[in-house]
């Protein structure tokens, strides 16, 4: 269709279509970079992983009973954990 004739032009698409909030530009451009111009991948930082626990926490304060679901948990087990000790739960290590 002539759309996309440049890199430029595919990050662009890409970033709009596949990134849903501001906080994750910064991690989306560092995938893209390794992935298309041979950057290094750095390691996660702990505000990042600290990041994707909130993001994490968010999607289960909407719908708490999928989210236990995916994580093979009883939903009456988180909804006993307050906020800080949900965030460690779904710390990814």
């Amino acid at each position: 269709m002539g759309l996309i004739n440049s890199l430029d032009d595919f990050y662009t698409g890409a970033r709009a279509i596949l990134v849903k909030s501001e906080r994750y530009f910064d991690l989306y451009d560092q995938v893209f970079a390794h992935q298309f111009k041979g950057a290094e991948l750095k390691e996660p930082e702990e505000f990042e992983l600290t990041e994707i626990a909130r993001a994490l926490l968010e999607e289960w304060l909407k719908d708490p009973k999928s989210l236990a679901d995916a994580l093979g948990v009883d939903e009456k087990e988180l909804l006993k954990l307050s906020p800080d000790e949900l965030i460690k739960y779904l710390w990814i290590d």
